[in-house]
């Protein structure tokens, strides 16, 4: 008899659990709309930010490679912390997207 209790115990409150959940709306087509915009441009803005990282080391190693009056150490060290900001940047604004 015990048992049955229990489980009757048990089922009560799961119900009263149930019930006490606020019941969301679900969003309007607009706004499904909108927010597959707003995630396609964090995307595209995220790959830019990817190419644009990119971009600067590559530039920055063909600095390094011609006969420029740079320090190339710190021309390197530059860039790898420009690529570094960027590439952080990109992946940011591309997981946002997603989420």
């Amino acid at each position: 008899m015990t048992r049955r209790r229990e489980r009757a115990k048990a089922q009560n409150t799961m119900n009263k659990q149930l019930q006490a959940v606020p019941q969301v709306e679900a969003p309007t087509a607009r706004q499904a709309a909108g927010t597959r915009e707003k995630d396609e441009a964090f995307m595209q803005l995220g790959k830019f930010f990817y190419s644009l990282a990119s971009l600067t080391y590559a530039g920055a190693v063909l600095t390094t490679l011609l006969d420029f009056k740079v320090d190339k150490t710190m021309t390197l060290l530059f860039a790898t912390w420009a690529t570094v900001a960027l590439a952080i940047l990109g992946h940011t604004f591309a997981r946002r997207s997603n989420s």
